[in-house]
């Protein structure tokens, strides 16, 4: 069941309340544990924004996180709501 605001003009309000909330977080953080994904980038320059990710997590960059939407993890996880 869907819960939530029922209309997309609600829907905006309730976006936007989160997004000014999220900010007011992200001020009270030290810089050092906030890494903020544009979705724009993600999706502009996925390869570069998934390595800043992987360096801020300090873990190793595997090509394979391009491509986690083809793996068997990603195909069992998108399966696991048909039961």
């Amino acid at each position: 069941a869907y819960v939530g605001p029922k209309h997309v003009h609600g829907a905006a309000i309730q976006w936007q309340q989160e997004q000014l909330l999220a900010q007011q977080l992200i001020a009270q953080l030290p810089p050092e544990r906030v890494c903020q994904v544009r979705f724009e980038t993600l999706i502009s320059e996925p390869e570069v924004t998934l390595q800043r990710i992987c360096q801020w997590l300090n873990i190793p960059y595997r090509e394979s996180v391009l491509h986690f939407f083809r793996s068997e993890e990603s195909r069992n996880t998108a399966a696991s709501g048909n039961m």
